[in-house]
């Protein structure tokens, strides 16, 4: 399966809570990206990878 490439600094935005996020990190795994999110009153909070899974499937579509 492809997945769309994703860069250090890019600018994600959860498919649900519609919340932005920061990649922090990639690595050659999908499900392993490090992800920094910005809540709504902009205090950062980290998410663990493996709950980011559902954000993941919806925008890493295949192309």
């Amino acid at each position: 399966m492809k997945y769309k490439l994703v860069k250090v600094g890019q600018e994600l935005v959860h498919p649900i809570s519609k919340r932005h996020a920061l990649v922090q990190e990639t690595h050659d795994l999908v499900d392993r990206i490090d992800i920094l999110w910005l809540d709504t009153h902009s205090k950062e909070k980290r998410v663990n990878p493996a709950d980011f899974d559902l954000a993941v499937n919806r925008i890493y579509t295949p192309k």
